[in-house]
Protein backbone atom coordinates (compact mmCIF):
# COMPACT_ATOMS: atom_id res chain seq x y z
CA UNK A 1 0.00 0.00 0.00
CA UNK A 2 3.08 2.12 -0.05
CA UNK A 3 2.23 4.93 -2.39
CA UNK A 4 5.27 5.83 -5.01
CA UNK A 5 6.31 9.28 -5.94
CA UNK A 6 4.65 10.91 -9.28
CA UNK A 7 0.83 9.70 -8.29
CA UNK A 8 0.22 12.54 -5.57
CA UNK A 9 0.15 16.45 -6.57
CA UNK A 10 2.42 19.06 -5.01
CA UNK A 11 -0.85 20.47 -3.42
CA UNK A 12 -2.34 16.88 -2.15
CA UNK A 13 0.86 15.65 -1.11
CA UNK A 14 1.73 18.93 1.31
CA UNK A 15 -1.56 18.79 2.57
CA UNK A 16 -1.31 15.17 3.51
CA UNK A 17 1.83 15.81 5.44
CA UNK A 18 0.55 18.99 7.36
CA UNK A 19 -2.12 16.74 8.28
CA UNK A 20 0.44 14.04 9.44
CA UNK A 21 2.72 16.20 11.25
CA UNK A 22 -0.05 17.77 13.20
CA UNK A 23 -1.29 14.37 14.15
CA UNK A 24 2.52 13.53 15.51
CA UNK A 25 2.73 16.92 17.21
CA UNK A 26 -0.79 15.87 19.34
CA UNK A 27 0.91 12.06 20.12
CA UNK A 28 4.32 13.54 21.09
CA UNK A 29 2.52 15.64 23.32
CA UNK A 30 -0.09 12.99 25.12
CA UNK A 31 2.79 10.75 25.50
CA UNK A 32 5.26 13.48 26.88
CA UNK A 33 2.22 14.66 29.20
CA UNK A 34 0.56 11.01 30.19
CA UNK A 35 4.34 9.02 30.54
CA UNK A 36 3.35 6.04 28.07
CA UNK A 37 6.13 5.41 27.17
CA UNK A 38 8.30 3.92 29.90
CA UNK A 39 10.87 0.97 29.98
CA UNK A 40 8.30 -1.67 30.20
CA UNK A 41 6.34 -0.34 26.80
CA UNK A 42 9.42 0.36 25.07
CA UNK A 43 10.41 -3.65 24.62
CA UNK A 44 6.54 -4.03 23.32
CA UNK A 45 6.87 -1.04 21.34
CA UNK A 46 10.71 -2.27 19.83
CA UNK A 47 9.80 -5.99 19.50
CA UNK A 48 6.54 -5.72 17.52
CA UNK A 49 7.81 -2.96 15.53
CA UNK A 50 10.93 -5.58 14.10
CA UNK A 51 8.16 -7.58 13.93
CA UNK A 52 6.09 -5.44 11.57
CA UNK A 53 9.01 -4.55 9.52
CA UNK A 54 9.98 -8.35 8.92
CA UNK A 55 6.54 -8.61 8.17
CA UNK A 56 6.47 -6.53 5.80
CA UNK A 57 9.36 -8.25 3.37
CA UNK A 58 7.68 -11.17 3.17
CA UNK A 59 5.18 -11.17 -0.02
CA UNK A 60 3.11 -13.84 -0.75
CA UNK A 61 2.13 -14.75 -4.28
CA UNK A 62 -1.84 -14.65 -5.38
CA UNK A 63 -3.44 -16.42 -8.18
CA UNK A 64 -4.01 -13.36 -10.89
CA UNK A 65 -0.29 -12.05 -10.65
CA UNK A 66 -0.38 -10.00 -7.64
CA UNK A 67 1.12 -10.33 -4.49
CA UNK A 68 0.31 -9.38 -0.68
CA UNK A 69 2.42 -9.06 2.37
CA UNK A 70 1.28 -7.90 5.68
CA UNK A 71 0.70 -4.44 6.53
CA UNK A 72 0.19 -4.86 10.68
CA UNK A 73 -1.49 -1.36 11.11
CA UNK A 74 -4.62 -2.94 13.18
CA UNK A 75 -2.50 -5.48 14.94
CA UNK A 76 -0.13 -2.53 16.42
CA UNK A 77 -3.42 -1.16 17.01
CA UNK A 78 -4.97 -3.23 19.23
CA UNK A 79 -1.56 -4.13 21.12
CA UNK A 80 0.45 -0.53 21.37
CA UNK A 81 -3.16 2.01 21.16
CA UNK A 82 -3.13 4.53 19.07
CA UNK A 83 -0.44 6.80 20.33
CA UNK A 84 2.40 4.17 20.58
CA UNK A 85 1.07 2.16 17.33
CA UNK A 86 1.39 5.48 15.63
CA UNK A 87 5.05 5.81 16.91
CA UNK A 88 5.45 2.17 15.49
CA UNK A 89 3.92 2.48 11.98
CA UNK A 90 5.80 5.97 11.63
CA UNK A 91 9.28 4.50 12.28
CA UNK A 92 8.72 1.48 9.98
CA UNK A 93 7.58 3.72 6.92
CA UNK A 94 10.27 6.61 7.70
CA UNK A 95 12.69 3.65 7.47
CA UNK A 96 11.25 2.15 4.41
CA UNK A 97 11.07 4.84 2.74
CA UNK A 98 14.23 6.97 3.12
CA UNK A 99 16.80 3.81 3.23
CA UNK A 100 15.23 1.33 1.29
CA UNK A 101 12.80 3.41 -1.12
CA UNK A 102 9.84 1.78 -0.47
CA UNK A 103 6.80 4.02 -0.87
CA UNK A 104 7.89 8.11 -2.28
CA UNK A 105 9.27 10.85 -0.05
CA UNK A 106 6.70 12.99 -1.72
CA UNK A 107 3.47 10.33 -0.68
CA UNK A 108 5.42 9.87 2.58
CA UNK A 109 2.48 11.87 4.35
CA UNK A 110 0.00 9.89 2.53
CA UNK A 111 1.05 6.81 3.49
CA UNK A 112 1.53 8.05 7.26
CA UNK A 113 -2.20 9.06 7.38
CA UNK A 114 -3.15 5.42 5.80
CA UNK A 115 -1.36 3.17 8.01
CA UNK A 116 -0.15 5.28 10.67
CA UNK A 117 -3.42 6.96 11.46
CA UNK A 118 -6.32 5.38 9.62
CA UNK A 119 -4.59 1.89 10.32
CA UNK A 120 -3.73 2.03 13.49
CA UNK A 121 -6.90 4.05 14.98
CA UNK A 122 -9.46 1.98 13.34
CA UNK A 123 -7.40 -1.57 14.30
CA UNK A 124 -7.20 -0.14 18.00
CA UNK A 125 -10.86 1.35 18.51
CA UNK A 126 -12.50 -2.00 16.40
CA UNK A 127 -10.42 -4.60 18.91
CA UNK A 128 -11.54 -3.17 21.90
CA UNK A 129 -15.07 -2.67 21.02
CA UNK A 130 -15.50 -6.12 20.07
CA UNK A 131 -13.41 -7.93 23.04
CA UNK A 132 -16.12 -5.64 25.36
CA UNK A 133 -18.64 -6.83 22.87
CA UNK A 134 -17.36 -10.83 23.03
CA UNK A 135 -16.33 -12.89 26.06
CA UNK A 136 -12.51 -14.04 26.34
CA UNK A 137 -13.03 -17.24 24.17
CA UNK A 138 -10.05 -18.29 21.83
CA UNK A 139 -12.35 -17.91 19.01
CA UNK A 140 -13.60 -14.80 20.22
CA UNK A 141 -10.45 -12.55 20.61
CA UNK A 142 -9.63 -14.26 16.91
CA UNK A 143 -12.70 -12.87 15.88
CA UNK A 144 -11.84 -9.31 17.39
CA UNK A 145 -8.21 -9.29 16.03
CA UNK A 146 -9.75 -10.51 12.45
CA UNK A 147 -12.24 -7.62 12.43
CA UNK A 148 -9.53 -5.12 13.51
CA UNK A 149 -6.91 -6.75 10.74
CA UNK A 150 -9.43 -6.88 7.93
CA UNK A 151 -10.95 -3.26 8.45
CA UNK A 152 -7.96 -1.74 9.31
CA UNK A 153 -6.86 -2.69 5.67
CA UNK A 154 -10.19 -1.63 4.10
CA UNK A 155 -10.15 1.56 5.41
CA UNK A 156 -6.53 2.31 4.86
CA UNK A 157 -7.26 1.08 0.79
CA UNK A 158 -10.50 3.21 1.14
CA UNK A 159 -8.22 6.63 2.38
CA UNK A 160 -5.60 5.89 -0.34
CA UNK A 161 -7.69 5.72 -3.27
CA UNK A 162 -9.61 9.08 -2.28
CA UNK A 163 -6.11 10.50 -2.10
CA UNK A 164 -5.48 9.34 -5.97
CA UNK A 165 -8.65 10.54 -6.76
CA UNK A 166 -8.40 13.80 -5.46
CA UNK A 167 -4.61 14.13 -7.04
CA UNK A 168 -4.61 16.23 -10.69
CA UNK A 169 -2.22 13.80 -12.01
CA UNK A 170 -4.57 10.94 -13.28
CA UNK A 171 -7.52 12.93 -14.35
CA UNK A 172 -9.82 10.18 -12.39
CA UNK A 173 -12.48 11.64 -10.20
CA UNK A 174 -13.05 9.87 -6.58
CA UNK A 175 -16.42 7.40 -8.75
CA UNK A 176 -13.09 5.44 -10.52
CA UNK A 177 -10.10 5.83 -7.85
CA UNK A 178 -12.50 4.80 -4.48
CA UNK A 179 -14.18 1.54 -5.63
CA UNK A 180 -11.24 0.24 -7.46
CA UNK A 181 -8.92 0.63 -4.25
CA UNK A 182 -11.53 -0.42 -2.10
CA UNK A 183 -12.76 -3.24 -3.30
CA UNK A 184 -9.31 -4.49 -3.63
CA UNK A 185 -8.43 -3.84 -0.34
CA UNK A 186 -11.92 -5.20 1.03
CA UNK A 187 -10.58 -8.73 -0.57
CA UNK A 188 -6.90 -8.40 0.18
CA UNK A 189 -7.86 -7.32 3.93
CA UNK A 190 -9.14 -11.28 4.69
CA UNK A 191 -5.62 -12.03 4.53
CA UNK A 192 -4.64 -9.26 6.76
CA UNK A 193 -7.31 -10.11 9.34
CA UNK A 194 -6.50 -13.61 9.11
CA UNK A 195 -2.85 -13.01 10.36
CA UNK A 196 -4.11 -10.09 12.81
CA UNK A 197 -6.47 -12.60 14.18
CA UNK A 198 -3.76 -15.62 14.94
CA UNK A 199 -1.16 -13.65 16.31
CA UNK A 200 -3.32 -11.93 19.08
CA UNK A 201 -5.18 -15.29 19.99
CA UNK A 202 -1.94 -16.37 20.33
CA UNK A 203 -0.16 -13.44 22.37
CA UNK A 204 -3.18 -13.66 24.44
CA UNK A 205 -3.33 -17.52 25.22
CA UNK A 206 0.72 -17.25 25.86
CA UNK A 207 0.35 -15.00 28.72
CA UNK A 208 4.06 -16.08 30.48
CA UNK A 209 4.97 -13.91 27.15
CA UNK A 210 2.35 -11.06 26.58
CA UNK A 211 -0.22 -9.82 28.51
CA UNK A 212 -2.69 -7.91 27.01
CA UNK A 213 -5.71 -8.34 28.66
CA UNK A 214 -4.37 -6.30 31.89
CA UNK A 215 -3.37 -3.10 30.10
CA UNK A 216 0.13 -4.30 30.37
CA UNK A 217 2.61 -3.42 27.81
CA UNK A 218 5.42 -5.80 28.99
CA UNK A 219 7.23 -8.92 27.67
CA UNK A 220 8.04 -11.21 30.30
CA UNK A 221 10.03 -13.41 27.94
CA UNK A 222 11.05 -12.54 24.56
CA UNK A 223 12.74 -14.97 23.54
CA UNK A 224 10.33 -16.81 21.29
CA UNK A 225 8.89 -13.51 19.92
CA UNK A 226 12.22 -12.64 18.82
CA UNK A 227 13.28 -15.73 17.19
CA UNK A 228 9.76 -15.67 15.05
CA UNK A 229 11.46 -12.25 13.89
CA UNK A 230 14.81 -13.89 12.91
CA UNK A 231 12.80 -16.68 11.07
CA UNK A 232 10.59 -14.41 9.54
CA UNK A 233 13.75 -12.55 8.14
CA UNK A 234 15.53 -15.75 7.47
CA UNK A 235 12.65 -16.73 4.67
CA UNK A 236 11.73 -13.56 3.57
CA UNK A 237 13.42 -14.34 0.02
CA UNK A 238 11.31 -17.41 -0.72
CA UNK A 239 8.64 -15.77 -0.99
CA UNK A 240 9.70 -12.05 -1.80
CA UNK A 241 12.27 -13.27 -4.50
CA UNK A 242 12.36 -16.79 -5.61
CA UNK A 243 8.05 -17.32 -5.91
CA UNK A 244 8.20 -13.58 -7.72
CA UNK A 245 10.69 -14.65 -9.88
CA UNK A 246 8.95 -17.69 -10.70
CA UNK A 247 5.76 -16.85 -10.85
CA UNK A 248 6.12 -13.23 -11.94
CA UNK A 249 4.16 -10.95 -9.81
CA UNK A 250 3.63 -7.41 -8.55
CA UNK A 251 2.24 -5.19 -5.72
CA UNK A 252 -1.67 -4.73 -5.35
CA UNK A 253 -0.90 -1.12 -5.43
CA UNK A 254 1.17 -1.06 -8.45
CA UNK A 255 -1.45 -3.31 -10.33
CA UNK A 256 -3.78 -0.85 -9.45
CA UNK A 257 -2.35 1.95 -10.30
CA UNK A 258 -1.54 0.77 -13.59
CA UNK A 259 -4.96 0.17 -14.03
CA UNK A 260 -5.58 3.50 -13.28
CA UNK A 261 -2.99 5.03 -15.91
CA UNK A 262 -0.12 5.23 -13.73
CA UNK A 263 2.91 4.22 -15.64
CA UNK A 264 5.65 5.09 -13.02
CA UNK A 265 7.48 8.21 -12.05
CA UNK A 266 11.18 8.79 -10.96
CA UNK A 267 11.69 7.94 -6.93
CA UNK A 268 13.08 11.11 -5.53
CA UNK A 269 15.00 8.86 -3.05
CA UNK A 270 18.36 8.18 -3.95
CA UNK A 271 19.60 5.13 -1.49
CA UNK A 272 22.12 2.48 -2.25
CA UNK A 273 19.79 0.01 -0.41
CA UNK A 274 17.34 0.82 -2.97
CA UNK A 275 13.86 -1.96 -3.11
CA UNK A 276 15.99 -3.69 -0.29
CA UNK A 277 18.78 -4.64 -2.25
CA UNK A 278 22.97 -4.34 -1.33
CA UNK A 279 25.16 -3.81 -3.80
CA UNK A 280 27.81 -6.31 -5.00
CA UNK A 281 25.29 -8.64 -3.23
CA UNK A 282 23.27 -11.86 -4.26
CA UNK A 283 19.81 -10.47 -4.83
CA UNK A 284 18.66 -13.39 -1.88
CA UNK A 285 21.59 -12.57 0.23
CA UNK A 286 21.33 -8.56 -0.08
CA UNK A 287 17.51 -8.98 0.89
CA UNK A 288 18.21 -10.28 4.31
CA UNK A 289 20.73 -8.26 5.33
CA UNK A 290 18.79 -5.45 3.91
CA UNK A 291 16.56 -6.47 6.67
CA UNK A 292 19.04 -6.81 9.15
CA UNK A 293 20.08 -2.97 8.20
CA UNK A 294 16.71 -2.05 9.16
CA UNK A 295 16.52 -3.47 12.61
CA UNK A 296 20.05 -2.17 13.44
CA UNK A 297 18.60 1.22 12.19
CA UNK A 298 15.59 0.29 14.32
CA UNK A 299 16.98 -0.58 17.54
CA UNK A 300 19.42 1.97 17.13
CA UNK A 301 16.74 4.07 17.82
CA UNK A 302 15.26 2.46 20.76
CA UNK A 303 18.22 2.48 22.58
CA UNK A 304 18.16 6.46 22.19
CA UNK A 305 14.74 6.33 23.52
CA UNK A 306 15.97 4.07 26.12
CA UNK A 307 18.79 6.28 27.39
CA UNK A 308 15.83 9.31 26.97
CA UNK A 309 14.11 7.55 29.47
CA UNK A 310 16.70 6.77 31.56
CA UNK A 311 17.87 9.91 31.82
CA UNK A 312 14.65 11.60 32.02
CA UNK A 313 13.64 9.05 35.50
CA UNK A 314 16.81 10.08 37.19
CA UNK A 315 16.15 13.84 36.65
Amino acid sequence: MHIPDGVLDPITAVSLYLVVLTYAAFIFIHIKNKGVLSEQSLSTLSSLTALVFVAQMVSWPIPGGTSLHMVGAGLVGAILGPSLGFVSMMLVLIIQCFVFGDGGISALGANALNMAIIGVLSGYVVYKGFRKLLSKSGYNIFLAGFMAGWLSLTLSGFACGVEIGISQYFGLNLSVTVPIMFTWHLVLGIVEGILTGLILRYLVSRSTIFDITQRNLGFHNLSMFNASIILTLIISPIFSIYLADLLGYKEPLDLILETLGYRGGESLINTPFLDYTVPYLPQALGYVVSGVIGLIILFSIFTIFRFAIGRGNKE
